[in-house]
């Protein structure tokens, strides 16, 4: 009888995580979010952008100088929105959990960056 009980009760934590995981990798699948973002300056975009995404934003890059960000509606993921709403405006981004994002200027090739995210010249060469 005791072999039977701890059979089941393994059984029943062994589900409860399969379940658990299960959970976990359907909030992980890229679900399609309704974007309306009019083209604007690229700042408010990304703060419509932001809103309607449901994702914390930071911006690492000074916005202020870019052409305005041409218009987005639809229905994708929210990083496809992002991709498209920086498209060939010199910005990158990149998740660095499920809900928060960083947009900063592409950075040039050979160029590094320490744990503030300031640009460092690169090696000049020795003469």
């Amino acid at each position: 009888m005791q072999r039977l009980a701890r059979k089941a009760s393994v059984l029943s934590i062994v589900l409860a995580l399969m379940c658990q995981a299960a959970a976990a990798h359907a909030t992980d699948i890229p679900r399609d979010l309704a974007f309306d973002i009019p083209a604007q300056p690229m700042t408010d975009a990304l703060l419509s952008y932001s809103e309607q995404a449901r994702v914390q934003l930071i911006l690492a890059a000074d916005t202020s100088t870019l052409p305005p960000c041409l218009p987005l509606q639809g229905n994708m993921s929210a990083e496809d929105a992002l991709a498209r709403l920086l498209a060939e405006s010199g910005l990158e981004y990149y998740f660095s959990s499920p809900n928060t994002v960083t947009v900063r200027r592409v950075l040039p090739y050979g160029f590094r960056t320490d744990a503030s995210d300031k640009f460092k010249s690169p090696p000049q060469p020795a003469n």
